[in-house]
């Protein structure tokens, strides 16, 4: 069963404005980008990714910020980004000893403030303050966890031209 009723939702489609289970409206302008991957070193997991079809899109590179060393992958699915300790501390570390793999997705958002806003109105916390990232050109990124541990990176788009 579900935990809501899906009928309840019904009038809100037929407006044109989606809402949540808990009848909060959808976060606008949110923009998918990639899934999170932590790994101990992105050079071992090329051949798996080659193997489903990815290649790299563009060349590993090091976040001194973030602590991490990453590489974007795209292929027949959602973008992938490798991402390996680049440090004794990195916060990747924590992922890779829980046994984890796949640990995030990321959205590019139009309005990063009012994303972050909106995001905390939902229950999620910051886990750290925004940061500029290398990989999106020092554009902020945020990382954001649920009260049922889903974690959201949220990124900076960059403006419009």
């Amino acid at each position: 069963t579900l935990p809501y009723n899906p009928v309840a939702v019904l009038p809100a489609l037929r407006s044109s404005t989606l809402v949540t289970p808990r009848g909060l409206p959808l976060i606008d302008g949110l923009q998918f980008h990639h899934i999170g991957i932590a790994c101990a070193r992105i050079s071992s997991e090329v051949e798996d990714l080659a193997a489903l079809g990815y290649r790299a899109e563009g060349e590993v590179f090091e976040d001194p910020i973030q602590k991490v060393r990453l590489q974007f992958f795209v292929g027949g699915g959602p973008r992938f980004e490798l991402i390996e300790p680049a440090t004794p501390d990195s916060p990747v570390q924590g992922v890779l000893r829980r046994g984890s793999k796949f640990y995030h997705t990321a959205y590019e958002v139009r309005d990063f403030d009012a994303a972050v806003e909106a995001f905390k109105q939902r229950k999620f916390t910051p886990v750290a303050p925004p940061a500029p990232a290398r990989a999106f050109g020092m554009r902020r990124i945020i990382f954001m966890i649920s009260s049922t541990l889903t974690l959201v990176e949220l990124i900076e788009a960059a403006p419009a031209e």
